[in-house]
């Protein structure tokens, strides 16, 4: 399994018909903090939106549990699950999340490990080739 796309956004919605629309989408993330000397973490982004395209040459592989663990500069800072519900025998999937009130601490890499379980086991792990590079910047006066 290989993750083909990792896209980072402000949100991501549901369309009617299995469409995904994506708002705001980030090369890279750059959070305006009014005094960078002064600063005092975190800085909460009322939400950002993770989306995954996933290559899987395993026709036969299943899952009943998604966890995503939300890394910045490699500490996980939040973890959630969710049942799994991607059709099996596909080659593509596409794994998506938004998360509310997201902290950011500081300047780094920003990324996610998805671990699929199954009757509470680990079956896969996969994360995305390159973070997201995170950097804070002075709001000007």
């Amino acid at each position: 399994m290989q993750v083909l796309d990792f896209i980072v956004c402000d949100d991501i919605r549901q369309e009617i018909g299995g469409k995904l629309t994506l708002v705001g989408v980030y090369n890279e993330l750059n959070v305006h903090v009014p005094n960078i000397k002064n600063f005092k973490p975190p800085i909460n982004l009322p939400r950002l939106g993770f989306l995954l395209r996933v290559f899987n040459p395993n026709k036969d592989f299943s899952a009943d549990t998604i966890t995503f663990q939300i890394l910045f500069n490699n500490e996980m800072i939040n973890s959630l699950s969710a049942p799994a519900n991607f059709e099996q025998g596909k080659d593509f999937f596409n794994i998506f999340l938004v998360s509310q009130n997201f902290p950011i601490t500081g300047n780094g890499d920003l990324t996610l490990k998805i671990v699929f379980l199954k009757d509470n086991r680990v079956v896969e792990e996969v994360t995305p080739i390159k973070p997201l590079k995170v950097t804070l910047i002075e709001k000007p006066e």
